[in-house]
């Protein structure tokens, strides 16, 4: 079965991307985050882009909830940017929205974008 991500690094841009596809469950989520840090603590680039367009995620609140949980254990600082790329409709939309005031309280550094462009170009803004 293929993996429902990939996770390429744009070092041109200094960002981590982060793509799902398909069916993805919470784990699958938890496994990206947790991959994805590896690869920020050993590049040193913290900007990441996480783009949801060609995924179907059928999640709880809770789930969503859990979501948060690996960035809360890792430590994200101030310099950490996470940009939560998704379509314009959908339940997805409004898990996202959830995701990101629930992240509001702990960084400050998420943000939601139905356009990868605006999404890109937010990450690469000193």
């Amino acid at each position: 079965m293929p993996e429902s991500y990939t996770i390429d690094v744009d070092r041109d841009a200094g960002v981590i991307n982060v793509n799902y596809r398909g069916e993805i469950t919470a784990d699958d989520i938890q496994a990206a985050v947790e991959r994805s840090w590896r690869l920020a603590t050993d590049t040193r680039l913290f900007r990441f882009l996480n783009d949801f367009q060609r995924a179907r995620v059928p999640l709880s609140g809770f789930d969503i909830l859990s979501i948060l949980e690996p960035w809360n254990t890792i430590g994200i600082n101030k310099e950490t940017r996470s940009a939560i790329v998704v379509s314009n409709f959908g339940q997805l939309l409004e898990y996202a929205q959830l995701h990101q005031s629930l992240a509001a309280a702990h960084t400050g550094n998420v943000k939601l974008f139905v356009d990868r462009d605006r999404a890109q170009e937010w990450l690469t803004l000193p």
